[in-house]
């Protein structure tokens, strides 16, 4: 019936949101901040820290503290060089895309 095709969809949502979009792996705000710990080795609960961290406050498909790209998240952290010398730059070629290089790391 119509509750279980209500269950269904959910449940296709939330498999969806574990898979990629527009080439971002999705991640939820659990793993996320589990993820923190582990790398940085504090135990400290990133997830009460996630509005001051910067995570958007509405996820994929603007659920509410839904999972959300970290690609799109780590861009907001990337270092920004300042040009100092504009010809030695163009005969290098155009710097790789942010996301290029974090889906390689990834």
């Amino acid at each position: 019936g119509d509750v279980d095709d209500d269950e269904d969809n959910e449940q296709q949502e939330e498999e969806d949101d574990r898979k990629s979009v527009e080439g971002d792996s999705l991640i939820t705000r659990t793993q996320w901040a589990e993820g923190l710990r582990e790398i940085l080795g504090l135990e400290i609960p990133f997830i009460f820290l996630q509005s001051l961290l910067g995570l958007p406050a509405n996820g994929h498909r603007g659920k509410t503290h839904g999972s959300f790209s970290y690609v799109a998240w780590l861009a907001k952290f990337a270092p920004v060089h300042l040009q100092i010398n504009s010809t030695s730059f163009h005969t290098q070629g155009p710097p790789p895309k942010l996301e290029e290089t974090l889906d390689k790391i990834a």
